[in-house]
């Protein structure tokens, strides 16, 4: 979804070309302080940001809870898991392997919680909208495309197929 929203590929988890690997290390950095000294650093500080994501996320912040259900907040934490996971693959600070453990654990979350594409779709809107307290055209766009479009991946992959 990320991918859509920022005008790139979603279709693997290397879907940037190698120039834009600066972006992926500023966004880790800026967004999720996934820093450090080392490769190793940023490897064990994005394996506990998707951690974190994967079983707490927003979910936890009662703020958030009391502005969104569950639901909503599941939907938001599971697709920045999904972009967190394949940042930080494109930036070479995970494996193919650790990227995609991550982004099939959350797959399968998801897959149990919501009916299909435009449920989750619409329930990521809501969880954003707690986090930002704001509407954002683009991210809204995005989510209309990829539901719209026969060609999109939401519309290419089966809903049932998330928990395979």
């Amino acid at each position: 979804m990320y991918s859509v929203i920022n005008g790139r590929s979603d279709e693997t988890l290397d879907g940037h070309s190698w120039w834009l690997r600066q972006e992926s290390w500023d966004m880790l950095s800026g967004s999720w302080s996934i820093k450090g000294r080392t490769i190793a650093a940023k490897h064990d500080r994005a394996l506990a940001v998707l951690d974190w994501l994967g079983g707490e996320g927003d979910r936890s912040d009662p703020e958030k809870a009391a502005a969104a259900t569950d639901q909503d907040l599941l939907a938001w934490d599971m697709a920045r898991l999904v972009h967190v996971a394949r940042s930080a693959r494109h930036a070479r600070f995970l494996d193919e392997q650790e990227a995609w453990t991550h982004v099939l654990a959350a797959g399968t979350q998801v897959a149990g919680a919501f009916r299909g594409w435009d449920d989750f779709g619409h329930s990521f809107l809501r969880g954003r909208l707690a986090w930002a307290a704001a509407v954002d055209g683009k991210v809204d766009g995005a989510i209309e495309r990829l539901l719209a479009d026969p060609a999109s991946t939401w519309n290419r992959r089966a809903w049932k197929d998330l928990a395979a």
